[in-house]
């Protein structure tokens, strides 16, 4: 089996490329003719210039490079070969295929926090264009393998039976030549609109899209001729421009919306529901989507006895990166001007504080994510955390869940997770959940799914929603 070496990737005077990167490893050729310790190239689709930021090697210092070498070979050691499916059977093979996900995810993971902590260190000499280009790909590829793994864990027994069903029907009699690339085939049936039985894979529900636009339109009363009302810079805009805002994104789905934010009795859910949304400029929703922008509690009046959380009647909005600061347009409050601003609303109608809370902590959590340890914590202390901890009666999230999230999305210890949940005032209730196997898997599967989710803002389609011209 053909095989590659550890030694040809950091030694470039044995190691040739047959054509032009990015790649995966089945492009590679080497020439070296003592291969050593090999890697089989069905292992996983691994890209070696990718994890071992061979880009950046003329970049980076000897410590962080020993560093980078460290992570590649321990991946390396810790990758399994395929079992025999007569065996071993075809679940063991799915969940060899889980193993080895993981293991390169977490080396992708440790590698982002690298080119993250050495460039916010002034370490790196290399420009913004490059830093962002480098860590791009390497999010392209956790996000990959976070679908893969989101696959596995939900689909698993059907993935078993159909990698035996094509087993016992392949022509070769009964067996399956190449077993990961078969495996990784099945895997990709289940991220097609065709196949897909997760939500972030699964097909917009068009007119379910255009209802909700409705009726956050409808509640919030920003209907007036041919102009509607954008809650952040309190303005008219013509309608074509106002889109009404899914806080919590879509392609989450319904069920890890309940498993958040708990069972809601109404037929519309939680991502559907008119407390979900928001009217604002397409600015702005771009903006927020981006994690460009937060909302957070500006005063608490009263309290909302159905949710049992504070009922918060002002919200205002801030500038995530201060970059934005310097924004300015004479359309509409950019930079300064809308940092702090109060969202005004024209009735008592208002959103459901915990979707905010989760928008707030994943938007946080997105930008920690490329920043230098820590920055999350100045940043909640510089007001934001005691905002909602002031609003707070009682946890918004699951403690449990946001923690995992907390690790997932923002690359935070389990320390830091732990006390990212405090700091950004998820309340005052401690829930013991430590050792409750189920729990806690379930808690991984949807952190997983919320990174997966929050990092395609990118795409074409966005949880922005406009309703026309029509009335």
């Amino acid at each position: 089996m053909l095989g590659l070496c550890l030694e040809t990737i950091f030694n470039p005077t044995r190691f040739k490329i047959s054509c032009k990167g990015p790649f995966p490893i089945k492009a590679f050729t080497t020439i070296s003719a003592n291969l050593g310790s090999v890697i089989s190239l069905h292992l996983i689709e691994m890209d070696p210039e990718l994890l071992t930021l061979l880009n950046l090697q003329g970049d980076l210092r000897p410590e962080a490079l020993r560093l980078v070498h460290q992570i590649f070979n321990d991946l390396r050691t810790t990758l399994l070969e395929p079992r025999g499916i007569d065996e071993y059977g075809t679940d063991s093979v799915i969940g060899d295929a889980l193993h080895n996900r993981e293991k390169e995810l977490a080396a992708v993971e440790k590698l982002v926090g690298i080119i993250a902590q050495e460039w916010h260190a002034t370490n790196l000499n290399i420009s913004q264009h490059v830093f962002e280009i480098e860590l791009s790909r390497l999010e392209a590829r956790a996000e990959h393998l976070m679908g893969d793994i989101l696959v596995i864990r939900d689909c698993r027994f059907e993935l078993a039976g159909r990698l035996m069903d094509d087993m016992i029907g392949a022509e070769d009699g009964g067996r399956i030549n190449s077993t990961w690339s078969h495996v990784d085939s099945l895997i990709e049936r289940y991220k097609t609109v065709k196949g897909a039985k997760i939500p972030i894979y699964e097909p917009k529900n068009t007119i379910a899209q255009w209802n909700f636009c409705k009726t956050v339109f409808n509640v919030y009363d920003v209907e007036e001729g041919i102009s509607d009302w954008c809650v952040v810079s309190g303005h008219r805009h013509l309608r074509s421009t106002v889109r009404g805002v899914q806080i919590v994104r879509y392609s989450l789905g319904e069920k890890c919306a309940r498993y958040l934010f708990a069972p809601l009795d109404d037929s519309h859910g939680h991502l559907f529901g008119a407390k979900n949304g928001l009217p604002m400029h397409i600015h702005y929703a771009e903006a927020l989507d981006n994690g460009r922008l937060v909302i957070i509690p500006d005063e608490v009046q009263g309290k909302d006895e159905e949710r049992d959380q504070g009922y918060i009647g002002s919200w205002k909005v801030y500038n995530l990166y201060e970059a934005d600061a310097q924004d300015s347009s004479q359309f509409m409050p950019l930079g300064s001007e809308l940092h702090g601003r109060s969202l005004e609303f024209r009735n008592d109608f208002r959103p459901n504080t915990r979707y905010l809370f989760f928008a707030f902590c994943m938007n946080v959590l997105w930008r920690q994510r490329h920043e230098a340890s820590g920055w999350w914590r100045a940043y909640l202390a510089s007001g934001p955390g005691e905002a909602w901890a002031a609003a707070a009666s009682g946890p918004y999230l699951r403690q449990s869940t946001l923690r995992r999230i907390a690790q997932r999305v923002g690359r935070l210890t389990e320390g830091e997770a732990a006390q990212f949940v405090v700091e950004a005032g998820n309340g005052p209730i401690a829930e013991p959940s430590d050792g409750d196997r189920r729990a806690e898997e379930k808690d991984s599967f949807y952190a997983d799914l919320c990174c997966v989710a929050g990092g395609d803002a990118d795409d074409e389609e966005s949880d922005e929603f406009d309703v026309g011209e029509e009335e």
